[in-house]
């Protein structure tokens, strides 16, 4: 693999981790019910998954739909960060936007405080926000390396020069 290069492999159970590793991947994005775009996976899966020995990074959204979550919903992502951690996630992935569709910094603050020396990976409801490049900086401001995005498009070609100027600016 060409220097710098990290390998991440989606997957949807245990099984995918363990089958990831085999076929040389650097890490893996662990999540639940990948075709409704991928939930918080159970930490008993995070667990049986971290035996694998790659780094996890955990998907962090209580259920499909929207990136606008109410308290409740909130108190429930604030559990299972602290749940997907504490059984072996080196990281969490998660979006949380407000009913504008901008990013909720305060609440993607205090999740990050809830634990300081996770990797914290902003997922695609980066894709939804009005404005890419203010949101960008929000989120490097937040301490955020990571953003999942198509470029704010449907696939990555159609979003490519998105893509390019957030890469450069970033």
């Amino acid at each position: 693999m060409a220097q710098g290069l990290v390998l991440e492999a989606l997957c949807g159970s245990a099984d995918d981790v363990f089958d990831a590793a085999a076929a040389g991947a650097d890490r893996v994005e662990l999540c639940s019910s990948l075709g409704a775009g991928g939930l918080s996976p159970s930490p008993g899966t995070v667990k049986a998954a971290s035996k694998a020995g790659l780094p996890i990074m955990a998907m962090l959204r209580p259920r499909p739909a929207s990136f606008c979550y109410g308290a409740r919903e909130f108190e429930v992502m604030a559990e299972d960060a602290q749940s997907l951690l504490g059984a072996g996630a080196t990281g969490l992935v998660f979006g949380i936007l407000t009913e504008s569709g901008r990013i909720d910094l305060a609440r993607s603050a205090r999740l990050m405080a809830l634990a300081p020396g996770a990797e914290w990976v902003f997922h695609r409801a980066f894709d939804l926000v009005p404005d890419p490049f203010k949101a960008l900086e929000e989120l490097i401001d937040l301490g955020i390396r990571r953003v999942l995005t198509k470029g704010q498009a449907n696939t990555f070609e159609e979003g490519e020069a998105l893509l390019l100027e957030l890469r450069d600016r970033a």
